[in-house]
């Protein structure tokens, strides 16, 4: 997922962190003037897809929101990231050589998990010693659905409000790791909640 916003007059462009997300469903064509292209290192099209942006007034500025489902291939990294308008490129923002990875600490597998004291823990990874950021989701389905807890986080620990949280006898976290460009993600083994 690459999402973010553009400046509609100068074309200044401020991308937000790439999440990477666990979809086996084949992503529909999405119609607009917009084209996002992913490229590898020897400045291959990893992947491309056109959208449309959600416009915004504040005062005199003209600003705009995107939100970009893509998929590129699993395992070349993103080397630039370009946005197009129109046909024109408008904005690149470089990648890294390599992926950043993501291991969940707790709950280990099989493990029963308390409401009340609930707490997540993971650790990230990253060769080009870049910045990470995290976005952790829950699913007390078996993966049919899936909840944000947060979206966008540096830590490597999370204890949700228990509000939040269900019992459930087959839940599982799936964790997103971003260096700004690449993101990746693990998804936990099953787990129990209970009261």
């Amino acid at each position: 997922m690459i999402s973010g916003q553009v400046d509609l007059e100068s074309n200044e462009v401020q991308l937000s962190p790439t999440r990477s997300l666990h979809t086996a469903r084949p992503l529909e064509r999405e119609p607009g003037n917009w084209q996002v292209v992913l490229e590898g290192a020897d400045g291959a099209t990893l992947a491309s897809r056109s959208f449309s942006v959600i416009e915004q007034l504040d005062g005199d500025d003209r600003t705009a929101r995107f939100n970009v489902a893509i998929q590129p291939q699993p395992t070349a990294p993103i080397a630039q990231v370009r946005l197009f308008r129109d046909g024109d490129p408008i904005a690149r923002v470089a990648g890294n050589d390599s992926r950043p990875a993501v291991t969940i600490e707790h709950p280990a597998a099989g493990s029963t998990v308390s409401l009340a004291d609930a707490e997540f823990r993971w650790a990230g990874e990253d060769a080009d010693n870049g910045e990470l950021t995290y976005a952790v989701y829950l699913t007390v389905d078996g993966g049919i659905s899936w909840t944000a807890l947060t979206t966008q986080t540096s830590e490597t620990s999370l204890r949700p409000p228990s509000q939040f949280l269900d019992p459930a006898p087959n839940a599982a976290l799936l964790i997103s790791v971003s260096d700004g460009v690449n993101a990746t993600y693990v998804r936990s083994a099953s787990f129990k909640l209970t009261r």
